[in-house]
């Protein structure tokens, strides 16, 4: 059984993470709601512009959402213009998803070093010395790992 001290030892570990993970998401609320889409919407509008072509289920990996929620999502971007289904060329079985240029424009408007908070706001978080920030995810990256169960994989 988990005593009471070690109770909150992991909670004192765990807070920070979901405190980094909900001030992001309301960051990102704040500039999705002003060019007029979702947050999950900007995530993948994103996340399609770093990776043109990329399928669905490489897609769901990449922004953590389940394959039928980001089903929904994709589907009323692609309503909205904002997106393009694509057949491969490769295999015609294979979908393939890229920005429409009002997709990418739309993007553009979300970041705009002017008015994006969340770029703002990261650009005075990431005025820590370098060493600090490296110090950081390094050690975010061997939590992480001991979670998993993959430190030792991590090591080699």
């Amino acid at each position: 059984m988990t005593t009471l001290p070690e109770l909150e030892k992991i909670k004192r570990c765990t807070m920070p993470f979901r405190e980094l993970n909900r001030v992001l998401f309301q960051l990102r609320t704040l500039d999705a709601d002003r060019v007029g889409i979702t947050p999950q919407q900007l995530m993948v509008l994103n996340e399609v512009r770093n990776n043109p072509g990329i399928g669905l289920d490489q897609l769901s990996e990449h922004v953590q959402l389940a394959s039928s929620t980001l089903s929904g999502i994709v589907d009323r971007l692609v309503k909205s213009d904002l997106l393009r289904r694509e057949r491969s060329t490769r295999d015609r079985r294979q979908l393939e998803l890229h920005l429409s240029p009002s997709g990418l424009e739309k993007l553009q408007e979300a970041y705009d070093p002017e008015k994006s908070v969340l770029l703002q706001r990261m650009a005075v978080a990431l005025e820590m010395p370098a060493q600090d920030i490296e110090t950081m995810i390094r050690i975010q990256n061997q939590f992480l790992a001991r979670l998993r169960g993959t430190e030792e994989l991590e090591r080699t």
